[in-house]
């Protein structure tokens, strides 16, 4: 009797054992199969973004103006983002979108020191136009508190995110190197550990999150109107692409209808090197202090490429320097691409 009560519990163990190990050998099977699916669309989808930045680059080689031209550019037809259906190329079940915008259209927060790490008139209007940018996004009244873990609890406004940044980019560690941050401009440097600040200009956008002040819910409202940093500082805002936004900021002057009417008329005509200046003079009512602020050409163009293969996303962004002369030019240089 115990012999047969052994026999029926190792019978029972080896079924059980069998059951478990086909069941492994099962999951590890699907799992390997999911794993190489994923890893055959990673490849298929690293393919599709760099062909997507492809024909960006040949969208702005035979780009025929210097302007931003909605009517005769090849490219702008993808300045909101435009997604097609990947089979129309041959990848079936995935979804592309391509966006291409001018990158001078944004304000480039690099501006507010220079390269030598100062601050002098210049710097001081780009400060002047950041914190309107940071108000009019209502950076004053939201309660955001610093999430860097150096001022628990503490609400910057628009004034001081300005002055701290300046202080985590300038070469002057004491924080006391302008009388610019006098006043309403009040840094912090002085308050936080020698060398908590690289005291340089800022490499990409996401650094700004080290910045007391910039919070992650300020820096995605902030992303539509500031450029990510490239070789080169933007000291100038491309009028035929900034955003109402952006123009606003530029002088307090500036209402938002008088910035909807420089949009509006752009689409009209682009402006140009010829007519830019008396266009905004007749525009607005600071036209005058506005116009040195502005160009009408595009250099540097960024483009975002994305591909979606059911709930996994896949996306690129590269920066192409368009640097030639129009009609002759070669293909756009990359500055930058990541894939992220």
């Amino acid at each position: 009797m115990n012999q047969r009560g052994i026999a029926l519990i190792l019978v029972t163990f080896i079924v059980s054992l069998v059951t478990i190990i086909v069941v492994h050998f099962t999951q590890v099977t699907y799992l390997s199969s999911r794993a190489n699916a994923h890893i055959q669309r990673s490849v298929e989808a690293e393919y599709l973004l760099k062909s997507l930045i492809s024909v960006s680059k040949s969208l702005i080689k035979n780009d025929k103006t210097t302007e931003v031209n909605f009517e005769q550019d090849l490219w702008f037809r993808f300045f909101n983002g435009t997604a097609f259906d990947g089979t129309l190329i041959g990848a079936r079940g995935a979804t592309l979108t391509l966006q291409i915008r001018p990158w001078e259209e944004k304000i480039d927060l690099r501006s507010l020191v220079t390269s030598t790490g100062t601050v002098g008139s210049t710097e001081k209007q780009w400060m002047d136009i950041a914190q309107r940018l940071f108000m009019y996004l209502g950076f004053d009244s939201d309660g955001e508190e610093d999430q860097t873990g150096l001022f628990p609890s503490k609400v910057f406004d628009s004034y001081e995110m300005v002055a701290n940044l300046v202080d985590y980019m300038d070469k002057d560690p004491t924080g006391n190197e302008t009388n610019y941050q006098d006043g309403l401009y009040q840094g912090i440097e002085s308050q936080v550990k020698k060398d908590t600040f690289p005291n340089e200009r800022i490499r990409k956008f996401s650094e700004l999150i080290l910045v007391p002040g910039f919070t992650p819910n300020r820096l995605q409202a902030l992303l539509p109107y500031v450029c990510e940093p490239i070789d080169q500082v933007n000291y100038q805002i491309n009028v035929n692409a900034a955003p109402s936004m952006v123009l606003q900021a530029l002088h307090e002057d500036v209402t938002p209808s008088e910035a909807e009417r420089i949009i509006e008329d752009r689409k009209i005509a682009p402006f140009t090197d010829v007519d830019m200046r008396t266009r905004i003079n007749t525009l607005i009512s600071a036209g005058s202090a506005v116009g040195p602020l502005l160009r009408p050409t595009e250099k540097v163009f960024e483009v975002i490429a994305r591909v979606e293969y059911g709930s996994g996303a896949y996306i690129s962004r590269a920066f192409l320097d368009s640097s030639g002369s129009f009609g002759q030019r070669t293909f756009p240089n990359e500055l930058k691409y990541e894939v992220f």
